[in-house]
C-alpha cells in the first residue's frame, strides 16, 4: 500500500496553502485522488497520508501514531518546497480520520509543526455507528457515485468491511467535546446513516469558529459522493476565507431563485428572531434555528455582509413559503446559493 499521495499546484502558480488529508476506516491514499487533484488545481499543495496502523481500539496508540504521521507529512512537504511550508496549513479528516484530528485538537500541542490554521471534519460518525451486511451494502453506505465506487472496488489495499466496526467511544467522546479556537468546517451528508446529526449540530454550535454544512443527498463518504464538485467548492471557499479572517468574498445582491443558508434551511421562527438578531448584532456572525414556515409577506433576505439589525438595504422577497431546520454557522457565508443571512420578522410555526 502506498504510504502517501501527493498533489501539487499547477506550474507557475503560487501555492496558496498546504492540505494534509487523513483517510477514514479502511481507506487508502488512493481513495482521495480525485479530491486531492481538485484542491491542487486550485493551487493548494496536498498530501494524503496513510491511516495509522495501530487501530482505533487503542486510542492512545492511535493518536500517538497519527501525531507522528502528521509531523512527518508536514516536515516532508516543507522539505520539498524551496520556500518551506506554504501556509495556511489545513488538516482534512474523513470518518475515523476526522475523529482522530478532532481528538488531537483537545491536546495542548499548539506549538507542534503539524498544528493547523484550520480543520475540515467530514463524515464524523456517531457513537456505535457502523455498516451492516456485505461489501455491496457497505458501498451503499459509503457513496452512490459510480466513479468513486469503481475506485473503491479497484483498490486492492482498501480494507473491505472496515465500516462494520464502530469507532471507539473514547475517541468519539473526545472528538465531540473538542472546542479548539480555530476555524472548523464540519461536513455531513443528509443521507449518511452513520452520522449523528443532533450531536454534530450541538458540537458545531459549541465551537468558537465552527460551521456545519449539510450536503443534500450525500452519503458517508461526503468528500467523494455524487456532490463532490460542490463539496470541493465549499472546502476551497473555506480555505479562501482563512486569508480574510473568515470575512466573505462574495455577496448575493439579488437572486431569481430561493437562497438557502444551509441546504434547505431558508427561514427562522419568530420565537428565535430576537435570538438571531441579538447574536448577529453582538458578534457579527450568522445563526439560525428551528423548523418553521414563513409567510410570503414576511420573507426577507438581508445583505450577507451586514449583521441583522443593522441597515441592510432593500430585502429580497419571495412569493413561496419556505422551510427551515436547525443549522449552525459561526461566520458569514459567501457562496451565492448557500451563503446569505436570513431574517424573518414574522413567522408562523409549522404544524407539519
Amino acid at each position: 500500500m502506498t504510504e502517501s499521495a501527493d498533489y501539487f499546484a499547477p506550474a507557475g502558480l503560487r501555492t496558496r496553502g498546504t492540505v494534509i488529508v487523513v483517510p477514514g476506516r479502511g481507506e487508502t491514499p488512493a481513495t482521495y485522488a480525485r479530491f486531492g487533484s481538485r484542491l491542487a488545481f486550485d493551487a493548494y499543495r496536498v498530501r494524503v497520508i496513510g491511516a495509522p496502523t495501530a487501530g482505533a481500539a487503542n486510542a492512545t496508540a492511535f493518536l500517538a501514531e497519527l501525531t507522528q504521521k502528521l509531523s512527518e507529512a508536514v516536515d516532508g512537504v516543507a522539505g520539498d518546497a524551496p520556500d518551506g511550508l506554504a501556509r495556511p496549513l489545513v488538516l482534512v479528516g474523513s470518518d475515523l480520520g476526522a475523529a482522530g484530528i478532532a481528538a488531537l485538537l483537545t491536546r495542548p500541542d499548539t506549538y507542534s509543526a503539524w498544528w493547523p490554521r484550520a480543520v475540515v471534519l467530514a463524515g464524523l460518525p456517531g457513537h456505535g455507528a457502523r455498516a451492516d451486511g456485505e461489501w455491496d451494502a457497505e458501498l451503499d453506505v459509503r457513496s452512490h457515485c459510480p466513479v468513486h465506487r469503481g475506485v473503491l472496488n479497484a483498490d486492492a489495499s482498501l480494507q473491505r468491511g472496515a465500516l462494520t466496526e464502530a469507532v471507539p467511544d473514547e475517541l468519539l467522546s473526545a472528538a465531540f467535546a473538542e472546542v479548539a479556537d480555530l476555524p472548523q468546517l464540519l461536513l455531513v451528508g443528509d443521507t449518511d446513516p452513520l452520522a449523528d446529526r443532533p450531536a454534530l449540530e450541538q458540537t458545531a454550535k459549541a465551537l468558537p469558529k465552527g460551521r456545519l454544512t449539510v450536503v443534500r443527498g450525500a452519503h458517508h463518504d461526503v468528500l467523494n459522493d455524487l456532490q463532490h464538485r460542490s463539496v470541493a467548492a465549499e472546502v476551497v471557499t473555506f480555505f479562501e476565507t482563512l486569508r480574510n479572517e473568515l470575512a466573505p468574498v462574495l455577496a448575493v445582491g439579488t437572486s431569481a431563485w430561493l437562497i438557502s443558508t444551509f441546504g434547505s434551511f431558508r427561514a427562522i421562527s419568530r420565537r428565535t428572531a430576537h435570538q438571531v438578531r441579538s447574536a448577529t448584532v453582538r458578534a457579527g456572525l450568522v445563526a439560525a434555528t428551528h423548523r418553521c414556515s414563513l409567510r410570503a409577506s414576511s420573507s426577507t433576505v438581508a445583505d450577507p455582509y451586514r449583521p441583522i439589525g443593522k441597515s441592510a438595504g432593500q430585502p429580497y422577497r419571495t412569493s413561496n413559503p419556505v422551510t427551515a431546520r436547525p443549522i449552525s454557522i459561526r461566520w458569514i457565508s459567501e457562496v451565492p446559493s448557500k451563503m446569505v443571512k436570513i431574517f424573518a420578522s414574522r413567522c408562523q410555526r409549522s404544524t407539519g
